[in-house]
């Protein structure tokens, strides 16, 4: 099958093969958004609806496919395939605007001897004939997949999971054949105009074993701050860390706790660390230990409130941050929270009233991230746990 070329061709061999028709009559739909990691990062992809394809690439991420016919029951099947990702197929009841999370798709078994294409660099821009089959595992069983190859692509879905189509060789005089098919991991392999013949066995998805990128999470025992006075002992309360995968990895914490001094008035910072098994590292969490002398005036900082209290991720608000004790010396801080987020402009108006530009980026765990608000004045520190949420959509 030749290389499907227009919006009409791709329509017409769709139903063929599929037996997916589209209905002309309906209202046309439109689907919009990101194609992302779990972590939130953008990805560059495939993406293939009602005969309309599109790349997320340059920036990665966004997509976006409009006027989509509906199949003859008013949806649209949307499918996203990214290279090293499990292909992502979505039934879709009219038009959409969300974000597409894509699953890495691990280690998996091979069915394919491994290739080894050279490096022609004379041959490169050269246009050839490549042909082969899809097959399931190390069956003669033919796969329905798309198969793409230097920017050009046929569906194996006729029955024989045959492919056949002409295309350029790369710079270093190769090409790179990527299958996918819902249900198998991707397959991607790399070959030169010699190997312009190939069979592709697939991997059900099944059989992969899936990445584990989601960090631990670590939460503080007993109280943050901790005060003491000069020439106490200070005692480690601990704390927990629990992980998706690995389940409690507490005792793999490490606590450093070496900056404290407890024959000196200050206030210190004890930091807690975790990663589990797949390397994946916790956010750093801080406890801060208060060390007072009692010869000194006592302090009455403190921090009671924030303005407002959340704000959607890759946005900025004007904050205002309520207490007591704040001087010109204050210092504002966010901590706790985990992924990027950002302080400027911070005017102390008054003993009561702090204000601040916070600015929430994306990156870092995608799910809600709350913060505690700190306030160092004086080497005494005042904290306000779990006071701003950064909010995912």
């Amino acid at each position: 099958m030749s290389l499907f070329n227009n919006r009409n061709n791709i329509l017409s061999a769709l139903a063929l093969v599929t037996g997916i028709f589209f209905n002309s009559t309906a209202a046309a739909v439109d689907i919009d958004g990101t194609v992302e990691t779990t972590d939130g990062t953008g990805l560059c992809s495939m993406v293939l609806a009602s005969g309309q394809y599109m790349f997320s690439c340059n920036p990665n991420g966004p997509l976006s496919l409009k006027n989509l016919p509906t199949e003859s029951n008013g949806t649209v099947k949307r499918q996203v395939y990214v290279d090293g990702f499990f292909p992502r197929v979505d039934i879709l009841p009219g038009s959409k605007n969300e974000t597409v999370s894509m699953t890495r798709s691990g280690t998996c078994p091979s069915y394919n001897t491994p290739s080894s294409p050279a490096f022609v660099p004379g041959s490169a821009g050269m246009w050839i004939n490549i042909s082969g089959t899809v097959f399931l595992q190390d069956s003669e069983t033919p796969l329905c997949s798309m198969v793409l190859a230097n920017g050009q692509y046929v569906f194996t879905c006729d029955g024989t999971g045959n492919y056949a189509m002409r295309i350029p060789l790369d710079n270093n005089g190769q090409f790179k054949l990527q299958v996918y098919a819902d249900g198998f991991a991707p397959n991607v392999q790399r070959f030169d105009e010699y190997s312009a013949s190939n069979v592709v066995r697939m991997t059900r998805s099944v059989e992969c074993q899936t990445v584990d990128t989601t960090a631990p999470v670590i939460t503080l025992l007993d109280s943050n701050p901790v005060d003491l006075n000069v020439g106490d002992t200070y005692v480690e309360p601990g704390a927990t860390a629990l992980d998706e995968t690995d389940g409690d990895v507490s005792s793999n914490i490490v606590i450093d706790n070496s900056a404290v001094n407890t024959a000196v008035a200050g206030s210190y910072a004890i930091t807690y660390n975790v990663t589990d098994a797949s390397g994946n590292a916790a956010s750093e969490v801080l406890r801060y230990i208060n060390v007072i002398d009692i010869n000194q005036p006592a302090s009455n900082l403190s921090v009671t409130a924030i303005s407002p209290d959340s704000i959607p991720v890759q946005s900025t608000i004007v904050a205002t941050i309520s207490g007591t004790g704040f001087t010109d010396g204050s210092v504002l801080n966010l901590i706790n929270g985990g992924g990027p987020i950002k302080i400027k402009d911070v005017v102390v108006v008054d003993s009561s009233t702090i204000t601040a530009s916070i600015e929430a980026k994306s990156g870092g765990p995608k799910r809600d991230r709350v913060w505690d608000i700190v306030v160092t004045d004086n080497g005494i520190t005042a904290i306000l746990p779990a006071a701003l949420t950064v909010v995912y959509p």
